[in-house]
């Protein structure tokens, strides 16, 4: 059986079950836009794994009003380890899916996974010279590494050379 061409978006990247960051925030806009997305999870987070912390100051007195730290200073979860990532691109292959337009990459915390994911992307880069690859390099900010430092060479050597458009923050562009 052969599924109908369609918009499709592979979304590798992460998951968090409060809030909106990766998949979370991607796929339903998206699916929105006429896309159909394959997401991806490469970690299953109870919330952000950022911290941030903002105080909020009085100007009159310059006392504290408050705090707002969307990253909250903690999280829980799993991540998806390499072998996993290999068995659901492997999966969908087998079984005819593996069939985007696009490709997406977000937050993906390890080297080993990273690999993975760079080993794909370049697969998918090869059979369709065109296919538009998005990088998303969510690597930290505001001076923190969000992931191991090991992923930076990764996606310095491996990953920016095939992507199309690259979207990191100030902190990834340094």
């Amino acid at each position: 059986m052969s599924l109908p061409e369609t918009r499709r978006v592979l979304s590798i990247q992460s998951h968090v079950v409060s809030g909106y960051v990766g998949n979370r925030a991607a796929t339903f806009p998206l699916q929105l836009l006429g896309w159909d997305v394959d997401p991806v999870n490469t970690v299953q987070y109870s919330n952000h794994a950022g911290v941030r912390i903002w105080a909020f100051l009085d100007p009159r007195t310059c006392a504290k009003l408050g705090t707002f730290h969307p990253g909250y200073g903690r999280f829980g979860g799993p991540k998806t380890d390499p072998a996993q990532l290999r068995a659901i691109f492997k999966a969908m292959e087998d079984n005819g899916l593996m069939r985007p337009t696009r490709v997406l990459t977000g937050y993906i915390p390890g080297s080993e996974g990273l690999k993975v994911v760079a080993e794909l992307v370049k697969q998918l880069k090869t059979s369709s010279p065109t296919l538009p690859y998005i990088l998303d390099p969510v690597m930290g900010d505001e001076g923190k590494l969000y992931v191991d430092a090991d992923v930076v060479p990764i996606y310095r050597d491996l990953l920016l050379p095939l992507a199309t458009v690259i979207t990191p923050n100030w902190f990834e562009v340094e």
